[in-house]
């Protein structure tokens, strides 16, 4: 009993203090007959996130891809040592702070300071984007607006279908009722090639939206931590310095 408490304890003591990446890939979901990556986003805006590896091609309307991801069936297939709970009862498009205003083309930011522009990481895309897969926006402020080098998805980490398109957020953009009345609504979209984000009108008709579906869900991941690799080779060293010891004094 006291070898095995002494063992538990180690085990235990190895396993305190240790931190996973913020993207992690911890199962797959099957959907259409093939299997797609579910990858852990652990802190997107203070919030845990799920993304489905996975473009919807660009064949709906806006409220088409709302149904979509709203009517995702998958059959989930999680990797040892995960388990998961989801806070959203659907999956869902993306969402980004609406802060549009009436005239809203001629609020542009460079800087994530506004909805419409670059580097805005308050929206769920644009922090995949720029804080989680480290990629460069088109465009940077300074004292005026300048190309970046490199800008553009360089980087996809363990995505293997994000893509260098358009696509649907599910928040609309208040401000173009505003300055529209008449007009049908319009929703933010981001750029996946230059990390804009703009609004976009919903046509009925998809080929004049030419926007892609990706689907997010928040759930809370659990993990079962694995020891670092000089964690372990200590774990081991005490261990047969504690046999050897045992052992010398049973002679």
């Amino acid at each position: 009993m006291k070898l095995t408490g002494i063992i538990t304890g180690l085990v235990l003591l190895s396993m305190t203090g240790l931190a996973h990446a913020e993207l992690i890939t911890i199962g797959t979901a099957g959907y259409q007959g093939d299997e797609y990556n579910l990858i852990w986003d652990d802190d997107n805006n203070s919030n845990s996130v799920v993304w489905l590896d996975y473009t919807h091609d660009a064949e709906l309307n806006y409220s088409g891809y709302v149904d979509w991801a709203t009517n995702l069936d998958l059959e989930i297939d999680l990797f040892d040592g995960y388990t998961l709970t989801w806070i959203d009862d659907t999956w869902r498009l993306p969402t980004t702070v609406d802060d549009s205003v009436p005239n809203a083309a001629d609020y542009v930011g460079y800087d994530g300071t506004l909805s419409r522009g670059w580097y805005n990481t308050t929206s769920e895309m644009g922090h995949l984007f720029y804080d989680e897969l480290g990629n460069i926006g088109y465009y940077v402020y300074d004292d005026y607006p300048e190309v970046q080098t490199g800008y553009g998805l360089t980087n996809t980490g363990d995505f293997e279908n994000l893509l260098e398109v358009w696509y649907w957020s599910e928040t609309q953009a208040e401000g173009w009722i505003e300055d529209n009345p008449n007009s049908v609504p319009a929703y933010w979209h981001m750029n996946m090639n230059t990390g804009y984000q703009g609004y976009h009108v919903d046509f009925n008709d998809p080929s004049f939206n030419l926007t892609y579906g990706l689907a997010i869900r928040s759930g809370q991941v659990s993990t079962a931590p694995v020891p670092e690799p000089s964690t372990m080779l200590l774990f081991g060293a005490g261990l047969v310095g504690f046999f050897g010891f045992r052992k010398k004094f049973k002679r």
